[in-house]
């Protein structure tokens, strides 16, 4: 599934952007292993992810990630953005691969304003356009 073949019923506060931006995320509870992701598009309320069920040694279900909060890692040239998070369902598997949303928690000021800057550099590439 490519980032424009997403047909859900979408039903957001906000424009989806389309990117390839790396990721990292460490699940909250009872994980200290950071695994690897690739954002497919994101907003500035969350992001839908696709990421390896199996990483470094661990081997995910989809119930070890639905609904579980994370802290999640995201990069660009002018650096990392530290954020938590929540899973939703995941509502797609591939090749090994998981697909899905995860929605962003207790936004500081100046998570906000990294958020904006990335969207703003994304706004072009805007998914689904």
């Amino acid at each position: 599934m490519s980032e424009n073949d997403w047909k859900g019923n979408d039903q957001r506060r906000f424009s989806r952007v389309g990117c390839r931006l790396l990721a990292e995320f460490r699940l909250l509870e009872g994980s200290e292993v950071w695994l690897s992701a690739d954002v497919l598009d994101f907003t500035v309320a969350g992001v839908r992810v696709q990421f390896e069920r199996e990483q470094r040694g661990i081997v995910l279900s989809e119930a070890d990630v639905e609904w579980k909060e994370a802290l999640f890692r995201l990069g660009n040239s002018s650096g990392t953005l530290s954020i938590k998070g929540h899973f939703l369902r995941v509502y797609a598997q591939e090749g090994g691969c998981f697909i899905t949303g995860a929605e962003f928690l207790d936004i500081t000021p100046e998570q906000q304003i990294k958020l904006v800057g990335l969207y703003a550099l994304h706004r072009p590439y805007m998914a689904g356009s």
